[in-house]
């Protein structure tokens, strides 16, 4: 195990013996220390699951971030692919959009072909 994992685990059974150590030694009677418990535990509870929720949420925004982001570099190196190839001669540029149209029908012509 790695020292950060035996850290945590010392960290975690350091607390639950620190718990069940003050309920052992509390000065109050069991019911009262008992609803105490409850409360914290309900108290922890939500806080967990605000924490959660905004955890998810930071996530999705993230993911949507890297997925636009993704889509912006491979637009970017298509460009960039794309005007390299038409720099070493290996693809005409397009003079109009008629060009564009007939060079997309005869890709499909010959497709067919």
């Amino acid at each position: 195990m790695s020292k950060k994992g035996k850290f945590i685990g010392g960290v975690i059974l350091g607390a639950a013996l620190g718990t069940i150590g003050g309920i052992l030694f509390a000065p109050d009677k069991g019911s009262v220390t008992r609803k105490d418990l409850k409360k914290k535990a309900t108290d922890y509870s939500k806080q967990a699951k605000k924490s959660w929720h905004g955890l998810q949420e930071q996530t999705q925004q993230l993911g949507q971030d890297v997925k636009k982001m993704g889509q912006e570099v491979a637009g970017d190196v298509q460009e960039r692919t794309h005007t390299l190839l038409e720099k070493t001669g290996m693809v005409e540029s397009p003079k109009s959009t008629s060009d564009v149209k007939t060079t997309a029908n005869k890709k499909r012509f010959f497709k067919r072909v």
